[in-house]
């Protein structure tokens, strides 16, 4: 690529273009047979080439980052992982579905062994995008990511998919504007609210979702708590109460009357 990104053709230049159409016309697919085949093995040893669909879908490995190399089904790298499941099968942790391993289909994560269906993990990775491509069972993302991309798992350069919905976090913006005591009594109604006096709406200082005027909450301050909120730290705290210790038994033995003094003399010098 010798042009920008920001070029008609994404950083390639239209003669390179038109110079490797020319190239590719007479070269034959290694595996439909068909004419423009461009692609080929990096092994300068191996002499396969293939149209891209044609490979992917023959058990070639396609890498989508640094120089963009490819392998032929025979030279393609192996993975050196050995999965936390022993033997054949395992159950993929996206789908649920069975798996047969080894299979090119089938890859294993590098930090803890899990096996995943390679079309999952691809679907995972066009979702998320490199911000959030991590791994699905312990949630590690540097070592993951290296080792899925080294195997063919193309990660765009993205934000993830739900972070560029539109509007999609405007409810974040919403403040809860409504009076849920028993007894309201706000001459306006439950939803009046003003920003500072009693008619101001307080919401739960837990959970945000309920609210109160100051007057109908009993002037009801910042930390106000709503009644399921109260209802749950009750509950904690009575759980997390220390046991009160167990009173000593009384002792079996009699206590020892004590003698009167000077009524005994001692018999050691006897």
């Amino acid at each position: 690529q010798r042009g920008e990104e920001s070029d008609p053709l994404r950083g390639f230049v239209e003669a390179d273009v038109r110079a490797e159409l020319r190239r590719g016309a007479r070269l034959s697919c290694s595996f439909c047979k068909r004419k423009s085949a461009t692609v080929g093995c990096c092994l300068k040893a191996c002499k396969k080439v293939f149209h891209m669909p044609c490979g992917a879908s023959n058990g070639c490995l396609l890498q989508f980052f640094g120089d963009f190399r490819v392998y032929c089904g025979m030279h393609r790298p192996r993975q050196n992982v050995v999965p936390m499941v022993s033997g054949g099968g395992g159950v993929c942790p996206i789908c649920s579905e069975e798996m047969a391993h080894p299979s090119v289909n089938v890859l294993v994560t590098p930090c803890c062994r899990q096996l995943f269906h390679r079309a999952c993990i691809q679907r995972q990775a066009m979702s998320a995008g490199s911000h959030f491509f991590r791994c699905g069972h312990c949630n590690n993302q540097e070592a993951f990511q290296r080792e899925m991309q080294e195997h063919g798992i193309y990660v765009p350069e993205q934000d993830a998919s739900w972070e560029q919905e539109p509007h999609a976090f405007e409810e974040l913006l919403f403040r809860y504007r409504h009076c849920d005591a028993p007894h309201c009594r706000c001459p306006s109604g439950r939803t009046h609210h003003q920003e500072s006096g009693r008619w101001k709406i307080v919401v739960c200082h837990g959970c945000g979702s309920q609210g109160v005027h100051s007057s109908c909450g009993n002037k009801a301050g910042v930390h106000w708590l709503c009644t399921d909120c109260r209802q749950v730290i009750s509950r904690r705290e009575l759980r997390t109460r220390p046991l009160a210790a167990p009173k000593p038994k009384s002792s079996l033995i009699a206590p020892v009357a004590k003698l009167p003094k000077g009524r005994f003399k001692s018999t050691a010098a006897h």
